[in-house]
């Protein structure tokens, strides 16, 4: 077999021009409102920064979509860095055990590059929504299945960071309470726990034994930008445009209000510290819905978690796809391509991807 791909079928071969002048003009109406001149972007900019300020604030007037959370991470590496750590890092349905070995021969110096191992996991289904033990053990028989292949012979305790990149308040470099799941993930009685805690008692409910020890929690915007300063010292954003989307930066420690204990910190000489901005929520308070399509808002109505995380529903990977079937669908409906031919895959939510949304463009 060749090719089943039928020559005259407007589904095997869609038209993917437009001749007809009175059609490109509604099919422009329809998609207006994704193009935004000079004035609105700079409106939602300044919307932005006003969200930053009351997320900051001790007292603020009104909560701020953003969580602006405190990292507790107020040093960042040097490239003096020795030893060997574990990190998990969980952020969608994929995830990866990575084995970091730096500088551990004794002949190395500082501007040796660190050596990585990695492996990926996929996290099934069952285990993303139900009970919140199922899915941490599942991470324990991962770890333990990569230090039996990388580190099999270690007699000593294995330190491990914890990338974990959901919504969380984080008490201390170790402890991260969970606020909400986002993406595919619902377990709900993990939530108002610590995800490390989690960890760590899965790790040690494990058997045979693992010499691990959960040593710090962050997300992945946090560590994007940890890694970015050992590779550059002058690094001072880490940025995450996945899945979904969050962003973090290096603030003033005393420009953190809410921080009661920063005279504390700024005391032991401590003056800057990492923010987890959560900024793939701005908006869930509607001070942008001004700016957001029809497409935009009934997607987020008929996603798993209606009116959180709304801001990265508009470019993450996991939604851009959709965004475009419902856009098509309405085209379709409205007589203005595929001959308004309507087809049920074309129905069916997110049967389109962003995978399929980059084929279309090359």
């Amino acid at each position: 077999m060749n090719s089943l791909l039928l020559a005259d079928s407007v589904y095997h071969n869609p038209v993917l021009t437009l001749n007809n002048a009175d059609n490109v003009d509604k099919i422009k109406n329809l998609t207006k409102g994704f193009l935004h001149n000079k004035s609105t972007l700079l409106a939602v900019s300044k919307t932005f920064t006003d969200e930053i300020q009351l997320g900051l604030a001790l007292r603020p007037p009104m909560r701020s979509s953003l969580i602006m959370a405190n990292t507790y991470v107020t040093q960042l590496p040097d490239g003096t860095e020795r030893g060997d750590y574990i990190s998990l890092d969980l952020g969608s349905t994929n995830f990866r055990v990575v084995l970091s070995r730096f500088g551990t021969d004794s002949n190395t110096t500082a501007t040796t590059e660190p050596e990585f191992s990695v492996k990926h996991y996929t996290v099934p289904k069952e285990f993303r929504r139900g009970e919140s033990a199922q899915l941490f053990n599942f991470f324990a028989d991962c770890i333990a299945d990569f230090v039996g292949t990388y580190l099999p012979d270690s007699s000593h305790t294995i330190p491990l960071g914890f990338t974990f990149s959901f919504p969380m308040k984080q008490r201390s470099i170790d402890v991260a309470v969970l606020e909400t799941w986002t993406k595919d993930f619902d377990c709900p009685d993990a939530v108002g726990r610590d995800a490390a805690q989690l960890l760590q008692e899965a790790i040690d409910r494990h058997r045979p034994a693992l010499n691990v020890r959960l040593v710090a929690i962050l997300n992945d915007a946090t560590g994007t930008l940890v890694q970015g300063a050992r590779l550059d010292p002058t690094a001072a954003v880490g940025l995450i445009l996945g899945t979904g989307s969050n962003a973090c930066y290096i603030e003033q420690i005393d420009r953190v209000e809410y921080w009661t204990e920063r005279e504390g910190w700024l005391r032991d000489g401590y003056r800057e510290v990492i923010i987890d901005m959560e900024c793939g929520g701005f908006g869930d308070n509607g001070v942008i819905d001004w700016a957001k399509t029809k497409y935009d808002l009934s997607l987020d109505r008929e996603s798993l978690f209606p009116h959180s995380y709304t801001f990265e529903k508009l470019f993450g990977g996991k939604f851009l796809g959709d965004i475009v079937r419902r856009v098509l669908l309405d085209l379709a409906q409205n007589g203005l391509v595929f001959d308004g031919k309507v087809t049920e895959q074309l129905r069916t939510v997110e049967s389109f991807t962003a995978a399929d949304v980059s084929a279309v463009e090359t």
